[in-house]
This record gives structure tokens, sequence and C-alpha cells, in this order.
């Protein structure tokens, strides 16, 4: 398995983050896609790639890294422009962070591979919602016959966290409707 999302993925959502906001009256539009949700997808696809290949061992960095850096979202405050959402939107991302926090602490605390993958799916529901919120992101994979969704990076191939090896290539990917 190779990870999709690189550590330049991270530099770029922290660019934009610390870029200068729009002065009030500013009809501007707001850049597309969210930092802070980009911020979260290295971890993240760390985290899959070790559940598609199997490897609880490897789940742990990513797991803890993700637990880290949702409890800073949480606790630092989310900004309309770090989550990549209209005003109104914004209330619908902050009301994702505590569901985001519990599945990222109970990612985290797995101790078997079926329990992190249950953890894994809470989490990828919440990121999943929250990219549909944003309106672009990383495309949408979802596998039929366990019923579970998750991200990955656009346009690449089907890796399964779900099913392990014996199922790592099972279901689709395609970015969500919105």
């Amino acid at each position: 398995m190779r990870h999709l999302f690189t550590p330049m993925t991270l530099v770029l959502a922290l660019a934009s983050v610390v870029a200068p906001a729009a002065a009030p009256g500013d009809d501007t539009p707001t850049p597309a896609g969210s930092p802070a949700l980009e911020s979260l997808l290295p971890s993240y696809d760390a985290a899959r790639d070790a559940l598609a290949d199997d490897r609880l061992g490897g789940l742990a960095a990513p797991a803890h890294e993700l637990r880290r850096a949702i409890a800073a979202l949480a606790d630092d405050g989310l900004t309309t422009a770090a989550a990549g959402v209209p005003d109104e939107k914004l209330g619908d991302v902050k009301a994702l962070l505590p569901a985001l926090r519990k599945a990222s602490e109970a990612l985290a605390a797995a101790s078997s591979l079926p329990r992190a993958r249950d953890a894994f799916h809470d989490l990828s529901k919440s990121l999943i919602a929250w990219r549909k919120l944003a309106g672009s992101g990383p495309d949408v994979g979802f596998c039929p016959m366990l019923g579970r969704s998750w991200l990955q990076a656009p346009g690449s191939p089907v890796e399964n966290p779900y099913g392990g090896r014996s199922m790592a290539g099972c279901g689709n990917v395609a970015p969500p409707r919105r």
C-alpha cells in the first residue's frame, strides 16, 4: 500500500489557514477546500492504509496524531476559512467535532482490527459529512459488501480499509455528489 496524501498536503493546508482574512464587506470568494480537513488527511490516509493491510501495529502513530489534531481543532475554535465552508455551514461542521473526537479516541485506543475498523468507520462518517459540507475534497470510497465508506485521494485505486488484505480492492471510489 502507498500513502496518497503527502506532508506537502499539510504544508499547503496550513499555509492557507494563516492567509490573511478578507476584510468585512469584501466579496472575494473563499478558496475552495477545507484547510482543516486537508490537514487531517495524511494521518487519516496512513490509518486507512494500515487497516487495508491488516497492520494494527501500523495504526498507532497515525491514530494518535488524528486524536491530537482533532482535539486541537475542537479546542482552538474552527473558523469558516479553516473549515472551508460558508458562514451558514460552520455550525454544522462544529457539530461534527464531538463525534470526530470520540471516534479518534476510540481509534487510538483500539486493541484489535475489528475495533479499529469500527472506530475508523465512525471517524469516516463524520469526515465524509464535513467533506460534503465543504463541497470539495478527497474522493469517497464505498464497499457494498460491508456497507461502509471512507475517504481516499482523488483518482487513486480502491484501498478498502474495512476488509483488510482479503478485500483491499473491494468497492468503488468516486467523487461524492454535492
